[in-house]
């Protein structure tokens, strides 16, 4: 990994804490390694009461930092599209203002 990308999960986490409030929605960011091999980061967009999935993306970085979608999951997304399609599903659902 890059420090661009690491800097993209940063912007990712620090989206889904604000973006939770601004919505009111469960906002779930996930980061694993496995063995240094690679990095994954899951974006899940949960409702809070029915726990439906409303928002769901996967960024995949191998250790030379590739994060080009495989093909392999439909969600899959490079960490910028992860992180840009975040700020617009929260943009998209902010609540109403009081």
């Amino acid at each position: 990994m890059d420090v661009q990308q690491l800097h993209l999960l940063a912007d990712i986490q620090a989206l889904a804490i604000a973006g939770g409030d601004q919505t009111g929605m469960n906002i779930w960011h996930y980061v694993r390694a496995g063995q240094g091999h690679y990095v994954c980061s899951e974006v899940h967009v949960l409702h809070p009461q029915t726990l439906e999935t409303l928002h769901r993306t996967t960024a995949m970085i191998n250790s030379q930092g590739w994060d080009r979608p495989t093909g392999i999951d439909d969600n899959e997304r490079t960490l910028i599209q992860q992180r840009d399609e975040l700020v617009e599903w929260i943009a998209n659902n902010r609540r109403d203002a009081a």
